[in-house]
């Protein structure tokens, strides 16, 4: 994933365009490799992964507690 990135990243900086922001889902390395290799890069995350995640989060935590989340 972070390859392609970095060759997207290279093609876009050799045609002279800059990159003042990006959205990608919440991949840990995209993350560390924008904040360490291009600091002046804003990197968000998109709605619908992080979303997804609270889902996730909140229904285990709900059927922990023997609340029953399928509907």
């Amino acid at each position: 994933m972070e390859k392609g990135l970095q060759r997207v990243l290279k093609f876009l900086d050799e045609m002279k365009l800059q990159v003042g922001m990006l959205v990608t889902d919440r991949h840990q390395q995209i993350t560390k490799y924008i904040r360490e290799q291009h600091p002046n890069i804003m990197h968000y995350y998109d709605v619908w992964h992080v979303a997804k995640g609270m889902l996730q989060y909140h229904s285990i935590k709900l059927n922990n507690v023997g609340f029953d989340f399928s509907f």
